[in-house]
């Protein structure tokens, strides 16, 4: 067994692949859908009267999210904390219509919201319209644009470029971090804000903006015309290192990430490169599913992956038909104390299969997975629905207290090579790393790194 996770679905109705080498899936014999069971705890007489002075079809929408969380969440919510909840969303309805509130909506939306905080899990939300827009953005492949981040010029000559992002349309027209633009299609922007300047050079894709820019003091402006187009939002970038060791990082998973890896991987294996270092340090985790693509790419035939429910009952295993592409490489992962979640699992996926080391820090302890769902009229419902074990069986999911929040110090993955670094040390590099994964340009004069230093070592040594 490689990962033991999910409940499923992962993200309903978003057309999500599992495991992108073939495999044969096998349904667990008896397993029925939660959405098709009765709430567990929940029960219909606690429902009676809620929303009151409401419509009905926003009592309903209550009823119904209440339902589904109580199906959904990952541990047994008792019928007295229920009360406790279902008490506190009146208290909220009774003062928004003592207040005079008459958007309906905004009530019904605050009820919900306390609904989800009282499960005491901080990663189970009920998102407004704005909300669940901004946490679909966060996973977002690309965005429209040009492709530069703006900075205000101390001197408000115009606005200056913070930097160029890789394969965007700045990039390729030449533009460079530090130039400073003074207008664009011929609207000055001096005394303008970042934000004047993004308003100017938005616009539908396939048009273009004249970007005047001054480079040189006291030269005269050169003019670039620029296509407004997808700027790919990079999560992976990969390079060769000394000998035959590669190295690749992953700054989070996102829609696309599994790809990314792909893309950015194999170039090396075709160099004969057959170790490779993984750098998860700072990533918080993200899809799922991106993360479960990228470790099944390290499968051996016949590996079967288990996906069990919230109570631990399996829903159907995914069984290899074939080798991974990069099965049979050598691979250190490098971890710290904010590597999370996703990437907590595919550490500890690789290392327990014997696939991977592990170098640098105790990761942060998030041995759980959200499941998020577009409900209400472009609202969102993320809910906690399952932890993640490593293949060995062991939780790593941090303790929490009575309220839910996490206990300092607990839960984690604990590297076979851990690594301290001097003050400010870590920062500066993850900082480098973020520049290049960004713009593609590795630093000219790198800080030097002691957990990548300490992984060259782990590979340069017998094959584990």
């Amino acid at each position: 067994m490689l990962l033991l996770l999910l409940t499923l679905p992962l993200h309903a109705g978003e057309g999500v692949r599992v495991i992108p080498v073939s495999a044969t899936y096998n349904s667990a014999p008896n397993y029925t859908n939660p959405n098709r069971l009765a709430p567990p705890n929940l029960k219909e007489r606690q429902l009676l009267g809620i929303g009151s002075g409401l419509s009905s079809d926003r009592q309903e929408r209550i009823k119904t999210r209440l339902r589904h969380m109580d199906r959904w969440f990952v541990d047994n919510v008792p019928q007295s904390q229920w009360d406790e909840i279902i008490a506190g969303m009146d208290r909220i309805r009774r003062r928004k219509l003592s207040q005079g509130e008459t958007d309906q909506d905004a009530i019904t939306d605050a009820m919900l919201k306390h609904a989800a905080k009282g499960l005491n899990d901080p990663l189970t939300k009920y998102m407004t319209t704005t909300e669940y827009a901004a946490n679909k953005k966060n996973y977002a492949t690309s965005y429209k644009g040009v492709g530069i981040q703006l900075t205000a010029d101390p001197k408000k000559r115009g606005i200056l470029v913070g930097l160029v992002y890789r394969d965007s349309p700045a990039k390729k027209s030449g533009l460079q971090a530090g130039d400073l633009i003074l207008s664009v299609d011929g609207k000055s922007l001096k005394g303008k804000t970042p934000s004047d300047a993004v308003g100017l050079l938005t616009g539908e894709v396939g048009t273009h903006a004249l970007l005047a820019i001054a480079r040189t003091p006291g030269a005269l402006p050169s003019y670039y015309r620029v296509a407004r187009g997808d700027v790919k939002n990079h999560t992976v970038f990969a390079r060769a290192l000394s000998g035959d060791i590669g190295y690749v990082r992953i700054s989070k998973f996102s829609d696309s990430t599994d790809l990314e890896f792909n893309d950015e991987v194999q170039p090396l294996k075709d160099q004969g490169i057959r170790k490779l270092i993984i750098d998860v340090r700072g990533n918080r985790g993200g899809r799922v599913w991106a993360g479960a693509h990228i470790i099944s790419e390290f499968y051996a035939q016949g590996t079967e992956t288990h996906h069990v429910d919230r109570r631990g009952s399996r829903v159907g295993t995914y069984t290899a038909k074939e080798d991974g592409r990069f099965r049979g490489f050598n691979v250190v992962v490098l971890t710290d104390e904010n590597s999370a979640s996703m990437s907590e699992a595919l550490a500890v996926s690789l290392r327990d299969n014997r696939v991977a080391q592990l170098v640098g820090g105790k990761t942060y302890g998030k041995g759980t997975q959200q499941n998020t769902w577009p409900v209400d009229g472009g609202r969102g419902e993320r809910v906690t629905n399952g932890r993640s074990y490593g293949p060995n069986g062991a939780r790593y999911d941090a303790r929490r207290t009575k309220s839910g929040a996490r206990i300092r110090g607990s839960g984690g993955v604990t590297p076979d090579f851990p690594v301290s670094y001097q003050p400010g040390v870590k920062a500066a590099i993850l900082n480098e790393l973020e520049l290049e994964m960004k713009t593609g340009d590795a630093p000219a004069s790198p800080t030097a790194d002691p957990a990548l230093l300490r992984a060259i070592d782990v590979l340069s040594g017998p094959a584990a």
